[in-house]
């Protein structure tokens, strides 16, 4: 919801006419184009936030396509401007923003923000983007703040060159500074698990750094439970 209307974003582009692009808002029982919306051959629009009055955007779209900005723009009602000064951009998009301790923050897969290099993460405060330093080697697919903390998960193996720190964990240092040995290094739980083969197709297997837990649960993509 933004300034009392809402928006809908995702990938698709021709929804119900084609000059929607990828986002629309609705108001008064009318959808509506954002002006001249997210132009993109790569993906679309990944995730929205609203940040001091501001409706940001983010996903996997270029500058280049015909936007105000790589994967990151922002909206004040009435036009696109380049929310990440026209640097982030690498392999991937941006998949997740959060909005945590008055700043903005920024997951995906980018190898650069703000024209600085960045290993998928940065934050946004005071007209300046601050990059994460610590070498993760896969993309952070989401970002979630639980108790006054920033947990992330995604596809990653290493954090830091660390491969105990797999698909899940706790940023240590929200200020991505030297405080701590390393910004995003904790995993959340007392052990890790790996799964194999993936693949899986019938059978597979879990390893566990420690005692296996007392229970566990396994669902499919649909949510049944096995």
């Amino acid at each position: 919801i933004y300034n009392g209307e809402l928006y809908l974003a995702g990938g698709f582009g021709n929804i119900p006419l084609d000059n929607y692009h990828y986002i629309i808002r609705y108001k008064n029982g009318i959808w509506n184009n954002v002006g001249t919306g997210v132009k993109t051959s790569l993906g679309g629009v990944y995730d929205m936030v609203v940040y001091k009055d501001t409706l940001y955007v983010a996903g996997s779209y270029q500058k280049s396509d015909g936007n105000a900005g790589n994967n990151l723009m922002k909206w004040d009602g009435t036009q696109w401007y380049d929310a990440g000064f026209g640097g982030f951009y690498g392999w991937g998009g941006i998949n997740q923003l959060l909005v945590f301790n008055n700043r903005l923050y920024a997951f995906g897969n980018f190898d650069y923000a703000a024209d600085q290099k960045a290993f998928k993460a940065a934050f946004y405060e005071n007209g300046k983007w601050t990059v994460n330093t610590d070498s993760i080697d896969n993309a952070i697919l989401n970002a979630v703040v639980y108790k006054n903390e920033i947990y992330v998960s995604g596809g990653f193996w290493s954090i830091g060159g660390d491969t105990s720190k797999k698909f899940f964990a706790k940023v240590r240092c929200p200020d991505f500074d030297n405080t701590c040995t390393v910004g995003l290094k904790e995993n959340s739980f007392d052990y890790s698990v790996s799964i194999f083969p993936n693949p899986i197709e019938d059978k597979f297997n879990v390893n566990f750094n420690s005692t296996l837990p007392n229970k566990m649960n396994i669902t499919n993509l649909l949510g049944q439970k096995y």
